[in-house]
This record gives C-alpha cells, structure tokens and sequence, in this order.
C-alpha cells in the first residue's frame, strides 16, 4: 500500500521498484492460475458428458460448465492480454483433468477404459458457450449392439 502510495504522488524515486515489479508478476501469475483452474474445471465436466453413460447428473454437470465458462469469460474480460495464454494451457490443464474426471467417473471407468492422453475437446468447444458434449459409447470405448 505504501509503494502504490508513492506511486500515486509521483514519487518513483523512492518507490521499491524492484518489489512493485515483484507484485506485478505475483498478480499475473494468480490471473493465469485462476484462467487454468476454471479451464481444467470445463473440462472435467466435459468429460463427465461425453464419457459418462449417467443420465441424472448430466443437467448439473452442464450447469456446471457454463458456471467455469462463465469465469473464464470474467477472467478475459478483466485482462485480455490473458488471451494469448489459452492454447498453452489446454494440454497441461487436461492432464490434470483427466486425472480427475478418471476419479469421478469410478467404477465406470472399467467400461471405459483409459481416457484419451491428449484433449478431446478443442479450445473453441471449450470456450463455446453452446457446446455440450453427448454421451459417445464410441468415446468411451463401448461398443454398441
């Protein structure tokens, strides 16, 4: 608060440079961390669509993506340089998906087998507002008869 202060009255030669530089890139970091949580959440929820044969959550998972979409928007909103990072974060975040979406799935996941190792979701289906994911038994490794 004191360097934001002497920021404010021009008083720079005073100021810690160095630690307001600190501080900044502390923010920046939270922002990119906050924009890869709510990405990884989408899709984890996601993947509970499409892999998942279950009926009765499907509605709260697909409130649940348009909730994180809703904060990735917030997020781009407030900081559009954030931009740039989205493509860079898709494959880290759906490794960290994957294994949760694996632990959710449970038991189902001895009739789906392994999910993919890469996103089976594009950058503009996740962020698309109007995409949700059907069940695929071809997805999920069943066959259909």
């Amino acid at each position: 608060m004191a360097q934001a202060q002497l920021l404010r009255q021009g008083r720079f030669s005073e100021a810690d440079i160095a630690h307001i530089a600190e501080e900044i890139e502390d923010l920046g970091n939270e922002q990119i961390r906050a924009l890869a949580s709510a990405m990884r959440n989408v899709l984890v929820h996601l993947s509970l669509l499409r892999f998942s044969p279950a009926t009765d959550p499907r509605a709260h998972w697909a409130g649940e993506i348009a909730n994180f979409r809703i904060a990735l928007d917030d997020r781009l909103d407030g900081s559009p340089s954030l931009r740039r990072h989205l493509h860079g974060l898709v494959p880290k975040e759906w490794k960290r998906a994957r294994r949760i979406a694996t632990l959710k799935l449970g038991e189902e996941m001895k009739l789906i087998g392994e999910l993919p190792k890469e996103s089976p979701f594009t950058l503009e289906e996740i962020m698309d507002d109007d995409f949700f994911p059907a069940f695929s038994a071809e997805a999920s490794g069943r066959r259909r008869s």
